[in-house]
C-alpha cells in the first residue's frame, strides 16, 4: 500500500483512477513510440524508396502531423461539454490505420504499392492523433490538479522509459534476425506490437472520468482565431524569434533520419546494426530526458535551446566530415555511434524544452490561442523541412549535413535573443 501511495497521490477514488489511467496511457504510448522511433521508421521507408525527399517526409509526418489539426479543431473542442467523447472517436481510427499497415507489410510484395499504402495510413495516423491531442491536453488539465501534474508527467516518463527499454530489446531481437523474419515481415511484427501498445494506451485514457463543462457563453469562431493569430505574429517579436528558433531546430534535426539512411546506403549497415542503434538511441533518450529537465530548471529554457543547437551542430558536422572523407565503412559505422547519440540528445531536448520555452514567453491570459497557433505552425515547419532530402538527392550527404549544421548554428543566435526580455509594450 505504501508503494501504491508513492505512485499515486492521495485523493478520492475518481482522482486516483484518473491518475492511474493517465500514467498507464503514457507508459504504453511510450512503448509504442519505442517500436516506431525514427531509426526504425527511416530504415523501413528507405527500403521502399530511393528518394531522400520521401524518406524525410514520411518520417516527419509521423511526428509532425500531430501538430497540424490543433489550431483548426480548437473551436469544436471548446464547444464540446465532454472532450473525452472526441478522444474516444479517434481511438479506433488510429488503431485500424496501424492494423492496415501491418496487413500491408505482410501481404504486399510490391515495394511501390507498399510505399503508397504506408504513406496514406501513416498520414491518417498522424492527423487523427493530432485531433486527439487537444482533447487529451484539455482533459488532463481538467482532471489532474496543478499540484499533481509534475508528479503525473514524471511517472509517465519513468514508466514509459522502463517499457521503452523492453521495446528496444525486442527491436534488437527482431531486426537482428532472431525471430527468423525477413523484410518486410520483421517490420510487420514491430508495427503489430506498436499497434497493440497504442490500442491499450488509448483505451486506458478513454476510460477516464471527466466532469462536463458548462455551455460556452461565447463561442470562438475559426475566423476570429485566424485574425487573432495575425495580430500575435505582427506584434510579438519574442514569439516570432521563438518560432524561428524552433523552425531552425526542426531544419537541423531533419538530418536525423539521414544518419540512418547514410549508414544503410552509404556504408552497408544491415538490420542487426540498425537494431543496435535503436537500442542506443532509446537508452540515450532515457538518460538525457532528466538532463534536459535539470538544465531547464537551472538555466532556463532559452539557454537549454542553445545547448540543444550545440548538440545537433556537433552531430551534423561529424557526419558531414565522414561523408566527405569516405573512411573505411566499418570504421565509419563505429564512429557514427557518436552522432547517433548526439542527435538523440538534440531530439530529446527539443521535446523536453519546447513547452517550457513557449510558456516562458506567452501571456498567461492568452495561452489557449498561442498554443493552438504554435502547434499548427510548428507542424507545417516540421513537414517543410523534409525538403532537405532534395539536397541529399542532388548534392550528396555531405551537403545535406552541412546545410543542417548551418541551421543549428543559426539557432544558437535566436536562442540568445530569447534570453533577453521582451521590449516594453510587447505582449
Amino acid at each position: 500500500m505504501r508503494l501504491w501511495n508513492a505512485i499515486i497521490p492521495y485523493g478520492d477514488r475518481v482522482f486516483r483512477r484518473n491518475f492511474a489511467l493517465n500514467v498507464g496511457n503514457g507508459a504504453l504510448s511510450a512503448l509504442g513510440d519505442a517500436f516506431t522511433n525514427s531509426v526504425v521508421m527511416t530504415s523501413f521507408v528507405s527500403q521502399l524508396t530511393s528518394s531522400n525527399v520521401l524518406v524525410a517526409l514520411l518520417v516527419q509526418i509521423k511526428d509532425g502531423g500531430w501538430f497540424l489539426p490543433q489550431f483548426f479543431i480548437a473551436p469544436a473542442v471548446e464547444r464540446a461539454p465532454l472532450k473525452i467523447v472526441l478522444y474516444r472517436r479517434t481511438t479506433m481510427l488510429r488503431v485500424v490505420a496501424w492494423a492496415l499497415i501491418v496487413a500491408m507489410a505482410l501481404l504486399i510484395t510490391d515495394k511501390g504499392a507498399l510505399l503508397i499504402g504506408y504513406s496514406v495510413c501513416i498520414s491518417f495516423v498522424a492527423l487523427s492523433a493530432g485531433m486527439a491531442g487537444l482533447p487529451w491536453q484539455t482533459i488532463t488539465a481538467k482532471i489532474i490538479p496543478a499540484r499533481h501534474r509534475g508528479h503525473l508527467f514524471g511517472m509517465r516518463q519513468f514508466t514509459g522509459s522502463i517499457l521503452g527499454i523492453f521495446g528496444s530489446a525486442m527491436l534488437a531481437l527482431i531486426l537482428s534476425g532472431g525471430m527468423g523474419l525477413t523484410f518486410p515481415r520483421n517490420y510487420a511484427l514491430i508495427f503489430g506490437l506498436a499497434a497493440i501498445s497504442f490500442l491499450v494506451a488509448y483505451a486506458m485514457f478513454g476510460r477516464s472520468i471527466e466532469p462536463p463543462d458548462p455551455p460556452v457563453a461565447t463561442q470562438t469562431s475559426l475566423r476570429s482565431m485566424v485574425n487573432h493569430a495575425g495580430t500575435i505574429l505582427r506584434t510579438n517579436s519574442r514569439y516570432r524569434a521563438f518560432l524561428v528558433l524552433r523552425g531552425l531546430l526542426f531544419l537541423g534535426n531533419a538530418s536525423v533520419p539521414f544518419i540512418t539512411v547514410y549508414a544503410r546506403r552509404g556504408l552497408g549497415a544491415d538490420d542487426g546494426y540498425i537494431g543496435a542503434i535503436a537500442v542506443l538511441t532509446i537508452v540515450v533518450g532515457l538518460l538525457t530526458n532528466l538532463m534536459w529537465g535539470r538544465i531547464v530548471d537551472r538555466l532556463g529554457a532559452p539557454r537549454a535551446g542553445g545547448f540543444i543547437a550545440l548538440s545537433g551542430l556537433a552531430a551534423t558536422l561529424i557526419v558531414a566530415a565522414l561523408a566527405l572523407a569516405r573512411p573505411d565503412p566499418q570504421l565509419a559505422l563505429l564512429l557514427l555511434l557518436v552522432p547517433f547519440s548526439l542527435s538523440t540528445m538534440a531530439t530529446t531536448g527539443i521535446g523536453v524544452v519546447g513547452s517550457p520555452m513557449l510558456m516562458e514567453i506567452v501571456p498567461a491570459d492568452d495561452r489557449v490561442r498561442y498554443f493552438g497557433l504554435t502547434n499548427t505552425v510548428l507542424g507545417l515547419l516540421m513537414l517543410s523541412t523534409s525538403a532537405v532530402g532534395a539536397i541529399g538527392d542532388q548534392s550528396g550527404y555531405g551537403a545535406l549535413f552541412a546545410i543542417c549544421a548551418v541551421a543549428f548554428l543559426a539557432a544558437l543566435f535566436f536562442a540568445r535573443r530569447l534570453r533577453a526580455p521582451a521590449p516594453t509594450g510587447e505582449r
